[in-house]
C-alpha cells in the first residue's frame, strides 16, 4: 500500500487533509440524508398518503433526470478536474497537491450532490405514489456515492496522474 504524501501547507485555501475529509463529510452527509428521508418516506406511506396514478407520469421523468444527472455525475467533476490537473502538471508532488486540494473537494460535491437528487426525487415519487418501484433511484444513488467515496488514496492517484499531465498538449 502506497503511503500519504506528508504536506507541510502554507497556502490560503484547504489544506489536503482537510479537503479531503471535508468532502468526506459532504459525501457521507448526502448518503446520510438519503435514508434518513428513505425511513420519512415510509413513516408517510403508512398514513396511507399515497396517490398511485402519479407514478405513470413521474417514474419517467425520473428515468430521463437518473440519466442526465448521472451522466453529468461523470463529466463534470471529470472536466472541473482536468482543467485544474493541466494548472498542475509542471508542479511538483507538494505543489500539486495542495493546488488540487480546491478542485479535488469542489468536485466531490458537485459529483455527490448530482447524484442525490435523482435518490431524492425517487423517495419523492414513493411518497406520493406508493410504487415501490421508484426505490431503484435511492438505491442506485447510495451505491454511486460510497462506490465513488472520497478518499486520500484516490486524492494521491489524482496528484500523480496530474503530475504526468503537460499544459502544451
Amino acid at each position: 500500500m502506497r503511503g500519504h504524501m506528508e504536506l507541510q501547507d502554507n497556502s490560503p485555501g484547504p489544506s489536503v487533509e482537510q479537503a479531503v475529509r471535508s468532502a468526506q463529510v459532504v459525501v457521507g452527509a448526502l448518503v446520510a440524508g438519503l435514508i434518513m428521508f428513505g425511513v420519512v418516506v415510509e413513516a408517510v406511506l403508512r398514513a396511507g398518503a399515497a396517490q398511485p396514478g402519479l407514478g405513470d407520469v413521474l417514474l419517467p421523468v425520473l428515468g430521463v433526470l437518473y440519466l442526465g444527472a448521472g451522466g453529468a455525475s461523470v463529466a463534470l467533476p471529470r472536466i472541473m478536474l482536468s482543467r485544474a490537473m493541466v494548472q498542475v502538471g509542471g508542479l511538483g508532488p507538494d505543489e500539486a497537491a495542495r493546488a488540487l486540494a480546491p478542485a479535488y473537494l469542489t468536485s466531490c460535491i458537485l459529483r455527490g450532490a448530482l447524484l442525490e437528487g435523482p435518490g431524492l426525487f425517487g423517495l419523492v415519487i414513493v411518497m406520493l405514489t406508493g410504487n415501490p418501484l421508484a426505490y431503484v433511484a435511492p438505491a442506485l444513488s447510495v451505491l454511486m456515492l460510497v462506490g465513488t467515496f472520497p478518499g486520500r488514496g484516490r486524492f494521491d492517484d489524482l496528484v500523480e496522474r496530474a503530475r504526468g499531465v503537460r499544459g502544451d498538449r
